[in-house]
C-alpha cells in the first residue's frame, strides 16, 4: 500500500523524512510541520514512503530561497 511521509529540508539542504507513515494527506497536522520547518517541508508518497529519498516520490509544499 502507497503512504504519504513528512520531508523536512535541513539547514544544510539535506531533505529528510520522518518515520510516520499516513494513508492521507489529511491525516498530517499540517500547521504542526509548519511550525517545525523553517527551511522547507513537503512529503513523500509511494511503498515504504518513511525510507524514500528520491526527488521523483517527494512533493515540495514550501522552499525558502536564499
Amino acid at each position: 500500500m502507497k503512504t504519504y511521509s513528512v520531508a523536512i529540508k535541513s539547514e544544510k539542504g539535506h531533505w529528510l523524512t520522518n518515520w510516520n507513515k499516513y494513508p492521507s494527506l489529511q491525516d498530517i497536522n499540517w500547521e504542526e510541520v509548519k511550525q517545525f520547518a523553517s527551511e522547507g517541508y513537503g512529503y513523500y508518497y509511494g511503498h515504504n514512503s518513511s525510507s524514500l529519498c528520491s526527488s521523483r516520490t517527494r512533493t515540495v509544499l514550501f522552499e525558502k530561497v536564499a
